[in-house]
């Protein structure tokens, strides 16, 4: 018999529950928890009736959570593990030969390695899910108690509370991370569902926006087919919107936008030799000033820029 074989240096903490906790000795790799954290916890577990003792207790498994995360990605990319990675691409190969010949005991090897490599890296990669889910879990639960005095002064209340935005910021990255986690969209459902306060992510529309259609199937559809789209939205609004002042703002936000697309795009190919766009001037010392001319739609379509968003590009 062939057994696998597990580094014990290579252990890595479970899943983070309320349940569990005191089962969580190790938050990362060689990082122990300390004993009075633990029973800090089983100290508001027994008093946790007021908001105040829940969203400390919340907080702290949300902290824990993401620190547990943030260890195990770190693991992911460590040399340890690609090296796991790469042993899997290595047995895989050495089984397409091996399974070319007859049974063996060279092939049985090979096969249980492989399994044992597959079992250790989806292991770790389960781990790193259900610490997603423990982060994002606890995290959306202290954000619904320190969501409460906006309850009362819905506009903003009497003092900030700086705890909000320390925590929102982090855990939308996570979520969207990890938006294709069940149980992660189930957990931000039920918060919509129950206690989400819109006052809260009026102060990060920004951030939210940063990650919409960045992976979503609607994002190389509009690229690809955007002309279609813009139709569709202007006769929607004939249809829809009876304010014909509204009708007709819509209609100028898109030219204006067509406007701002062909003048980036003119700006980014024209070349700065080209004399019917840039100006030279000779300055002291060998330096040259390059001046942008009216032909440039950059320059002539200023007022129309003005009105509409920079464009965004990915950095590569």
């Amino acid at each position: 018999n062939i057994e696998c074989e597990t580094a014990e240096n290579e252990e890595l903490p479970s899943s983070l529950t309320v349940n569990n906790l005191r089962d969580l000795q190790v938050l990362r790799p060689g990082y122990k928890a300390n004993e009075d954290v633990l029973m800090g916890i089983e100290s508001i577990e027994e008093t946790s009736t007021t908001r105040e003792a829940r969203l400390q207790l919340f907080l702290l498994l949300h902290r824990l959570a993401s620190r547990q995360l943030s260890g195990i990605e770190e693991h992911m990319e460590s040399r340890a593990f690609r090296m796991r990675e790469d042993a899997i691409r290595e047995w895989t190969r050495q089984r397409s030969v091996a399974a070319q010949g007859p049974p063996s005991h060279t092939a049985r090897r090979i096969e249980c390695e492989l399994r044992c490599e597959k079992e250790a890296v989806e292991s770790v990669k389960q781990k790193l899910v259900a610490s997603a889910i423990d982060t994002v879990t606890a995290g959306l639960e202290a954000l619904k108690l320190l969501s409460q005095p906006y309850l009362k002064q819905p506009c903003q209340p009497a003092e900030r509370n700086d705890d909000v935005p320390r925590l929102i910021f982090p855990l939308i990255n996570v979520i969207f991370r990890f938006d294709r986690e069940k149980d992660v969209v189930k957990a931000f459902r039920g918060y919509i569902a129950s206690g989400m306060v819109p006052a809260v992510w009026v102060h990060v529309v920004s951030h939210l926006m940063s990650h919409c259609f960045a992976k979503s199937i609607l994002a190389p559809v509009i690229r690809t087919n955007h002309s279609y789209i813009v139709e569709t939205l202007l006769e929607e609004a004939e249809r829809r919107v009876s304010d014909r002042t509204a009708r007709s703002r819509l209609h100028q936000i898109v030219e204006d936008m067509t406007t701002a697309h062909v003048a980036y795009i003119q700006f980014v190919a024209v070349k700065i030799s080209d004399t019917r766009f840039f100006k030279k001037r000779q300055l002291p010392e060998n330096k040259v000033e390059y001046e942008m001319m009216k032909g440039l739609s950059i320059i002539s379509q200023s007022d129309v820029l003005k009105r509409v968003p920079l464009p965004i590009v990915d950095q590569k």
